[in-house]
């Protein structure tokens, strides 16, 4: 035994020297952080930003600076340190390795192979290039200093300061050769918008402006804002597109400011050209611009590009709408035609084209979905819908293991299989089996668990008396319905459990979720009631310590208890009832009594049979536009009643 603390302590002690010394390496290294840097060159060591003389470290101007300085961590660049530990001017190749450590390499060589050497090479460039791999010092660079200024100067213009002026400060230090580069921004007298003109030569589009009543962002005292002028176009082409403009474009808008004014104000005109450019026969033509309607919807619900060219051998029309399929047509055109948005003779919106599109995706029955339009041949303000819907397979296998241990189960292992048929009963519902089993050993024995449950899934809301009319289909409604069982069998007293559950969610807007749970209830039944003073020992024994008291009292033949699966649970309960319905034991052994009766209350709790029902209601906010917005805010609430009966 203290062989081994010695040992024990004098690994401690080296370890704290290599410690040590690893860190006199590094030390040493960081007092020499331009070890890599060439003699008439610099190492970026700090960018300075001053905005009217005052030290700005905005994280919106920062993404304009072009060359920034080594990363640090605790304000030291460790990475730095660790590459300028490595050497550049290293062999790179085993070969060269040798020709520099020639006795190294033929040492090895001779003991063991040539193989052998060349590995041993191998490992100290790895190690080389290990530490290289590490951030190289930033070197300055004046052509990356010229255009950040560049681009912070085109940052203050887009916010309306025309006049602004940057000078750009380079401090080196050529013996350290090290350099500071200090931006200094003057950013003037702001521009502010004077007198707004709205000039539309098209008719069609000048009456739609106008009946929109649109408010304008750009506003007579405000300050010039590259950003406000971009959502003021954005907002114009969303108006025009969704009021059957179809073929607008942002290239028919333009803003013309006068920056020739010495005052700071501007005028500012906004234009909207009369009509567009149109290519016939290789001719580009001007054409007025009209509101179009949708005439003509076409839905190939097989699409496949290989059999583009096939006709097709079915169709149906359902409210002026064409289903048509290569083969047979598997879906209803009743439920289908819920997630179509147009009509025949609607006039075309950008918003219902793109509600229809992402509808169809949330029936994830389809691997692709793709819309177009295209004019009617004879006519100038009609057009064409066409939906190319590829469906996936009908039936997809899903299958899920997972192995498992803790310091309670030694080791525990699941699988779970899962069968999805899609398009169940041709309204794209999603009818899916599942079953599942696992398997563990604990300390106090094994124990299984087998189960199934399935579901149906329709996208649409499922209700009675009309309440499915509440929920608008552009809320893309979705109702699953869910009945599943389960058998356990443990070291406890066995349990099946049965579920059922009814689900409602809807979309209520592009950041807003409702899910409402209604009839989600749960039975848990108890199996193996018998076996509860059996695994819990403690209780039997202190029930048995109180029933050899009990039957010197009473000159009863309760103690001992029987220990026997059959017989346990029954004396064991005849005795709780005997002893709480005896008033002269509860006033000569009250604590006696009481540890009855509290190990009554235990198995009642334990043993009982429950059914618990749940209404719920879950609201989820999410502003993230799409998988890159990292700025985004989200919440979810959830509000649950339970009965337990």
């Amino acid at each position: 035994m203290k062989n081994t603390i010695f040992d024990v302590k004098c690994i401690a002690k080296v370890m704290k020297k290599l410690s040590f010394y690893f860190l006199l390496v590094l030390f040493l290294t960081a007092c020499n952080s331009t070890k890599h840097v060439a003699e008439d060159k610099q190492m970026l060591t700090q960018n300075n930003i001053f905005v009217d003389s005052v030290k700005n470290k905005s994280a919106d101007l920062q993404k304009y600076v072009l060359q920034k300085p080594n990363p640090r961590l605790l304000g030291l660049p460790f990475g730095l340190y660790f590459h300028n530990i490595g050497n550049h001017n290293k062999p790179k190749t085993p070969t060269e390795w040798g020709l520099k450590h020639p006795k190294k390499y033929n040492f090895i060589k001779n003991i063991f192979s040539e193989k052998q050497s060349i590995a041993y090479a191998n490992a100290f460039i790895s190690l080389n290039n290990w530490f290289l791999n590490y951030d190289a010092p930033v070197i300055l660079s004046e052509s990356k200093a010229n255009r950040t200024a560049d681009n912070l100067w085109a940052f203050y213009k887009t916010q309306g300061y025309f006049d602004s002026k940057i000078k750009t400060v380079i401090d080196r230090d050529s013996t350290d050769k090290k350099a500071i580069v200090s931006y200094y921004i003057n950013k003037g007298e702001p521009t502010l918008l004077d007198s707004i003109k709205i000039k539309i030569e098209s008719p069609v589009l000048d009456s739609i402006y106008k009946d929109s009543k649109i408010k304008s962002l750009l506003v007579s005292g405000n300050q010039y804002n590259d950003k406000v002028f971009r959502k003021e176009a954005s907002n114009v082409v969303k108006l025009f597109k969704n009021s059957g403009i179809y073929y607008f474009s942002e290239s028919a808008l333009g803003f013309y400011v006068d920056s020739t004014r010495t005052d700071h104000k501007t005028n500012v005109e906004f234009l909207i050209a009369k009509d567009r450019f149109k290519e016939k026969d290789g001719v580009y033509e001007k054409k007025d611009y009209k509101v179009h309607k949708v005439s003509k919807i076409n839905v190939v619900t097989d699409y496949s590009y290989t059999k583009k060219e096939e006709v097709y051998k079915d169709s149906v029309n359902y409210n002026g709408i064409n289903f048509l399929a290569i083969d047979k047509l598997k879906y209803n055109p009743k439920y289908l035609s819920q997630s179509i948005f147009f009509k025949s003779g609607d006039v075309y919106k950008d918003t219902l084209s793109n509600l229809t599109r992402n509808h169809l995706k949330s029936l994830k029955n389809f691997k692709s979905t793709n819309i177009s339009f295209s004019p009617i041949e004879g006519t100038d303000d009609e057009l064409k819908m066409d939906i190319f819907l590829s469906p996936k397979e009908k039936y997809t296998l899903g299958f899920e293991t997972e192995l498992t241990h803790s310091n309670i189960r030694n080791i525990g292992s699941s699988a779970k299989f899962s069968l999805t048929n899609r398009n169940a009963f041709k309204g794209a519902e999603l009818l899916k089996f599942s079953f599942l089993g696992s398997y563990f050993n604990a300390n106090n024995g094994p124990g299984w668990e087998i189960g199934a449950d399935a579901s149906l899934e329709f996208p649409r809301l499922v209700a009675p008396f009309g309440l499915d009319k509440l929920v608008p289909k552009r809320m893309s409604p979705r109702t699953l319905f869910s009945l599943g069982s389960s058998f356990q069998k443990n070291i406890g007293l066995d349990r099946q459990t049965f579920t059922i559950l009814s689900d409602y969610k809807w979309q209520y807007n592009s950041k807003k979720t409702i899910q409402l749970e209604i009839f989600n209830t749960q039975y848990i039944q108890n199996l193996n009631v018998n076996r509860f003073f059996d695994i819990y020992g403690s209780e039997f024994t202190n029930l048995n310590n109180v029933a050899e008291i009990y039957d010197q009292e009473n000159n009863t033949s309760f103690f001992p208890l029987a220990t026997d699966l059959e017989n346990q649970a029954s004396e064991s309960l005849a005795f709780i009832r005997s002893v709480a319905s005896n008033a002269g034991f509860r006033n000569s052994n009250p604590n006696d009594f009481n540890t009855v009766l509290n190990i009554q209350n235990r198995y009642n709790i334990v043993t009982s049979d429950f059914l618990i029902p749940t209404l719920a209601y879950s609201f989820t906010y999410n502003s993230q536009s799409d998988f890159k917005d990292n700025n985004f805010s989200f919440f979810k609430l959830r509000v649950s009643n339970s009965v337990i009966f």
